[in-house]
């Protein structure tokens, strides 16, 4: 009995050992990966601290929401939300009665000259990147405009394609990170894109119940590789304790809240 226990011990000490020297070589793996340097874009020369606004997902007063914001001021980036709807066309939704009407990539483009956009697109069809970078390109917008999706592959493809472009991360990506920061290993997660952001649907929806100090390693970490970081939330008093903590922009559907915190 005695000689069974002994090697009980003996193996879950083994077992131990080999988990430590395994966590501890892929983190120092993953802390020595070499960090790119900072993309230099036209969409990141802006101010410190970026407000993003966000219409709730298929809100049909979005358009009226995003032209009252871009009036008041040309700093805030209009978060805009494109679904490629049964025209096989990528529409910002703005019908309640009709979900087929919206304005197109092209239109929204023209409207808003002067501001720069997040470009949330939902689904991935064929030919759908091919035709973001035709509209992208055709408008000359390629250095106001960020591309963000939850679809891992639609970024892929556009990133292969145009990787002077501006990315966003995936749902993918962010539910990898946030599984391996659980393990103490988030410098092992692979993002591939150049601004993370998390809530990727926009502040629209009811956003969880997550306290400011609860992002403190996901900031740190996208600062460790020289990303920014965008993150969702209405109250005007949690925005500034991100801001405070090193965020680099609020996802928000109340942006006229946060106008005084972006000159400061």
């Amino acid at each position: 009995m005695r000689s069974a226990f002994q090697s009980f011990i003996f193996a879950t000490l083994v077992t131990l050992i080999v988990v430590a020297g395994g966590w501890f070589y892929l983190r120092a793996r993953g802390l020595s990966e070499p960090i790119r340097p900072p993309l230099e874009h036209g969409f990141l020369k802006g101010p410190a601290f970026y407000v993003i606004a966000a219409p709730p997902p298929d809100d049909p007063k979005a358009v009226e929401f995003l032209s009252e914001v871009s009036k008041r001021s040309k700093d805030i980036v209009l978060w805009i939300n494109l679904q490629a709807k049964q025209s096989r066309k990528l529409l910002l939704h703005t019908s309640a009665t009709d979900p087929n009407q919206g304005l197109t990539l092209s239109e929204v483009l023209t409207r808003f000259p002067d501001h720069r956009l997040v470009l949330n697109f939902s689904g991935n069809h064929e030919g759908m990147f091919e035709e973001i970078m035709k509209t992208v390109d055709d408008a000359k917008a390629g250095d106001r405009v960020l591309i963000q999706s939850p679809e891992d592959g639609l970024l892929r493809d556009l990133r292969d394609k145009k990787p002077l472009w501006l990315y966003g991360t995936s749902d993918a990506q962010i539910v990898r990170l946030k599984m391996l920061s659980a393990l103490g290993l988030a410098a092992t997660a692979t993002l591939r894109g150049d601004v993370m952001i998390l809530g990727q649907t926009g502040a629209g929806r009811l956003q969880p119940k997550v306290a400011p100090m609860d992002y403190v390693d996901t900031i740190q970490e996208a600062h460790r590789r020289r990303m920014k970081i965008f993150i969702p939330e209405n109250e005007k008093e949690k925005a500034v304790q991100l801001r405070n903590l090193g965020a680099d922009g609020v996802i928000t559907s109340k942006p006229f809240d946060l106008l005084d915190q972006e000159t400061r």
